[in-house]
């Protein structure tokens, strides 16, 4: 958990949080990842990528 390995306080807060909020979907390619991937710091994945 995040407030002191305390997971009920955790899932209350994100709760309390949650309930207020308002969830904007956003779909696309974030401008910081899209930067990443052009100056090569990280690669595009693929689906045929695997991880062992």
């Amino acid at each position: 958990g995040t407030f002191g390995d305390d997971e009920t306080l955790t899932a209350a807060m994100l709760d309390r949080l949650l309930h207020h909020a308002h969830i904007a979907q956003i779909s696309g390619q974030s401008y910081r990842l899209k930067d990443k991937l052009k100056s090569g710091q990280i690669q595009k994945k693929t689906k045929a990528t695997t991880f062992e």
